[in-house]
């Protein structure tokens, strides 16, 4: 599967890191001012600059840590407001003090945020989702992005504790990502595996559980014989699902379902593919689709197809999901395919054949490998 910039979310800052009383603050504000949310903002940032200022006046000597906490929370507030120039500036001053702040610096670096700062018009800015392997090294930000990366690394190496182990694995998770696509240093898959193992921490209730989701998909690709191992995928899917991966639900749902890695067990299968559904996974839709076909559930496989077929927006729901757009793709061909199929075969819905035929071209369109094996197996009657 091959993989742009964008396809891989960084993961962010921890919760720990994360200002609750913020807030709780603006809730304040707005239950006691009738503000807009603009006023609501301009009101917080006013609070926030002020007390800054005040802190360093008091405690500049006597409690240097209170200050630095506080520079944060500002910068951390422009970064919610999307205002990341002005939160750059605060977290570059004080990234050699507060790891968290070295952590949101590559953040924004490695993930081009100055080009889509609030204050600023970037309507010309070229977003990374444009961005593929081979033009990387000429792209304008490659230095901004190897920055990012060694902020990230400087944190990845640290010696974990009890503090700041969840921040460590994050990190170590986008310097994976770094490695596994080759933005911001060389690439490199075997780097890319160390990182993520690391991050995984053997699967624990510690270890970051997208790493294990992508570790499992690092060893199911068939190209790369080097990597591939179906024991491994099914581990580490296994282990991604108990720590409540979304994405690797539906996976080893599929794995279940046609017996890959894994003996085939229809009974696993149905649970784990209808709890991902129920929890928004398209890809496991799409195969619960197929499933009541298959079974002669002839109304629900339409009921289910119907909702599915219709779906469009794959990136909104990648990003609501944190699940890869190339399985939500799937899903929703496999959806569109299953449909066309009861309008054809008039089964559980009145026959139609324009209307399987223009779901046929649709499924096709979100994932054509998919619907020419399916396709396949129609004409062979194997469905």
């Amino acid at each position: 599967m091959d993989f742009k910039k964008s396809d891989i979310s960084p993961e962010q800052l921890p919760d720990a890191y994360q200002i609750d009383y913020l807030n709780t603050l603006a809730e304040q504000i707005q239950s006691n001012e009738n503000l807009t949310k603009f006023e609501l903002y301009e009101k917080l940032e006013l609070l926030l600059v002020e007390r800054t200022k005040s802190t360093d006046e008091e405690n500049r000597k006597i409690n240097p840590k209170k200050v630095i906490e506080n520079r944060f929370i500002l910068a951390q507030f422009y970064f919610d407001s999307r205002r990341y120039k002005k939160a750059h500036d605060i977290f570059d001053a004080i990234k050699g003090s507060y790891y968290p702040a070295m952590f949101q610096l590559g953040i924004i670096l490695y993930d081009d945020l100055l080009d889509r700062d609030q204050d600023e018009n970037n309507s010309n800015s070229l977003h990374n989702s444009q961005i593929d392997f081979e033009t990387a090294f000429k792209h304008p930000n490659r230095d901004k992005w190897s920055r990012g990366f060694e902020y990230m690394l400087q944190i990845a190496n640290l010696s974990i504790d009890e503090k700041n182990k969840k921040l460590i694995h994050q990190a170590q998770f986008n310097v994976g990502k770094g490695y596994f696509l080759g933005f911001g240093c060389k690439q490199s898959d075997r780097k890319a595996e160390e990182y993520w193992l690391k991050s995984a921490d053997n699967g624990s209730e510690y270890g970051n559980v997208t790493a294990m989701t992508y570790l499992a998909f690092i060893y199911s690709r068939k190209g790369e014989p080097e990597f591939f191992d179906l024991n491994k995928t099914y581990f580490w899917h296994n282990e991604a699902c108990g720590n409540g991966s979304l994405e690797s639900q539906g996976a080893l749902g599929a794995m279940y379902y046609y017996g890959i890695g894994c003996k085939k067990n229809i009974e696993a299968a149905y649970e784990c593919l209808t709890n991902s559904s129920e929890r928004g996974n398209v890809f496991s839709m799409g195969l619960l689709c197929d499933y009541y076909y298959r079974n002669k559930f002839y109304v629900k496989a339409t009921e289910l197809s119907k909702k599915v077929s219709g779906l469009n927006d794959v990136d909104k729901i990648s990003r609501e999901t944190n699940c890869l757009r190339d399985f939500i793709c799937k899903g929703i061909g496999l959806a569109c395919f299953t449909l066309a199929r009861c309008y054809d075969m008039g089964k559980g819905i009145e026959k139609d054949s324009d209307q399987a035929h223009y779901l046929y071209k649709r499924s096709f369109h979100f994932d054509p490998d998919l619907c020419q094996l399916y396709q396949n197996q129609s004409t062979f009657e194997l469905i």
